[in-house]
C-alpha cells in the first residue's frame, strides 16, 4: 500500500486536526499507529514497528494494538506524558461506499482520565488551568473521576507554586504566551514535571470563559457563585471546562459548581517544609510507608484517603472549624459502638457506587 491510498489519506487528514496526540486509528479487530505515532509508540510500548509495502520507497511505518484490551497499551503511554486520540470506525463497512467513515471519539490525556484502573483511588488527578491577567494568577483545577472542581488566586508566583505543589496537577493548560514564563517552566520541570498543555488566546478571553460557565451552570449570572470580582479565576475556569469538552467530545463528564476559596483560609506549607517534614512522601521519595499519611491512612474508601491527603496538605486556621473537627473525633471516640457501625458501613461502600451517587446529584446541580 502506497502513501496515496484513500486509507491512508483518511489518516492524514484526522491526523492534522490532533498532531499533539497519539492517534489510535481504527482498523477491524485493532487499533493502528502510523507514521512517527508508530515508531514513538512502539519504542515506548515495546511491540514490533513494521511498515506497509516494505519493498517501496515511500513505505508507511506502522504498528497496532488489539482494539479488545487496549486499556494498558493507552495507560503506559499517558503515564510517558503522550495523549492518546482513540479515532472510531464510525459506520458499517460492509455497508460503506468506499473507505469506511471514521472520527475521532475521545482524547485522553494525562489530566482526562475515568478509568479507575489507571489511577490510584487514594490520589486525587487533577486537570488545572493557570491564567495571569496582569496582576493575578487565577488557578482552576478539577478531577473529572469525582466532580471535584475549585479556584483561587494568588497576588504572587511564589503563592502559586507553593499551591501547586500541594495540588501536583497531572496536566497544566497555559495560554501559548505563558509557556515562556522561564521561571514557571522551571519550577515544573524540577518538580514532578506535569505535562504541560498550551491553548490558543482567544480561549483565554474573559467574556468567553463567562459564557462557558454560564452554560455549564445553566445561569445568567456569576455572583453566586462567587466568581464575579476574580477575573483571573473564572478565565482559568473557562478554559478547563473548554479543555474537558474538546478532548471528551460528546461524552463530557458532570462538574461540581467551581468553588472560589482563600488560601488564607488554611495553614501556608512550602514544599521544603513538606519534604523535611515527610507529610506525604518521606525524603527518599517514599509514599506506601515511613510518611506521616502512611501511618495515620487507615481509611477504608477512597473518598476517605482522599480526604485525609486533603487535611494533611491544606492544615486549619479557623479555631471554630478545628474545634468542631475535634468534637467530630471526641464525639467518635467515646462511642465505641458507634463507631464500630459506621466503620462497617463504610467498608460496604464502593467508588462504583459513590460514583453513581455523585453522578445523579451532579446532573440536578
Amino acid at each position: 500500500m502506497s502513501i496515496e491510498t484513500p486509507m491512508i489519506k483518511q489518516y492524514i487528514k484526522i491526523k492534522k486536526e490532533y498532531p499533539d496526540t497519539i492517534l489510535f486509528f481504527r482498523l477491524g479487530d485493532f487499533y493502528e499507529m502510523f507514521f512517527e505515532d508508530a515508531k514513538i509508540a512502539s519504542k515506548i510500548l515495546g511491540i514490533a514497528l513494521t511498515s506497509r509495502n516494505k519493498t517501496e520507497k515511500n513505505s508507511v511505518p506502522l504498528c497496532g494494538v488489539p482494539h479488545h484490551s487496549v486499556e494498558p497499551y493507552v495507560a503506559k503511554l499517558l503515564e510517558h506524558g503522550h495523549k492518546v486520540a482513540i479515532c472510531e470506525q464510525v459506520e458499517d463497512p460492509k455497508l460503506a461506499k468506499g473507505i469506511v467513515e471514521r472520527k475521532v471519539i475521545k482524547v485522553l490525556t494525562p489530566g482526562v482520565i475515568l478509568d479507575s484502573e489507571k489511577l490510584d483511588s487514594k490520589s486525587n488527578n487533577f486537570l488545572a488551568g493557570l491564567y495571569f491577567d496582569g496582576r493575578n494568577y487565577g488557578l482552576a483545577y478539577t478531577d473529572i473521576s469525582t466532580g471535584h472542581f475549585k479556584t483561587t488566586s494568588f497576588s504572587t508566583l511564589d503563592d502559586l507554586t507553593g499551591e501547586l505543589s500541594n495540588l501536583e496537577p497531572k496536566e497544566v493548560l497555559l495560554p501559548n504566551e505563558f509557556h515562556q514564563n522561564e521561571e514557571l517552566v522551571s519550577f515544573f520541570s524540577r518538580t514532578w514535571n506535569p505535562l504541560i498543555t498550551t491553548l490558543d488566546s482567544w480561549i483565554w478571553e474573559l467574556d468567553k470563559a463567562k459564557e462557558i460557565l454560564k452554560e455549564m451552570l445553566s445561569s445568567q449570572t456569576l455572583e453566586a457563585f462567587g466568581l464575579e470580582d476574580h477575573p483571573a479565576s473564572v478565565i482559568a475556569c473557562g478554559a478547563v471546562v473548554h479543555y474537558l469538552k474538546e478532548t471528551q467530545i460528546d461524552d463530557m463528564p458532570p462538574l461540581d459548581a467551581p468553588t472560589y476559596y482563600e488560601i488564607a483560609e488554611y495553614l501556608l506549607i512550602d514544599e521544603s517544609t513538606k519534604r523535611n517534614l515527610e507529610l506525604l512522601r518521606t525524603i527518599r521519595g517514599e509514599s506506601k510507608s515511613g510518611s506521616l499519611l502512611s501511618v495515620l491512612d487507615e481509611t477504608f474508601t477512597a473518598m476517605g484517603g482522599r480526604l485525609l491527603k486533603q487535611w494533611i496538605n491544606y492544615p486549619l486556621v479557623d479555631l471554630r472549624k478545628i474545634e468542631e473537627r475535634l468534637d467530630a473525633v471526641e464525639e467518635l471516640k467515646g462511642k465505641p459502638g458507634l463507631r464500630k457501625k459506621l466503620r462497617t458501613a463504610l467498608k460496604e461502600i464502593s467508588e462504583g457506587a459513590f460514583k453513581g451517587i455523585f453522578c445523579a446529584t451532579s446532573s440536578r446541580n
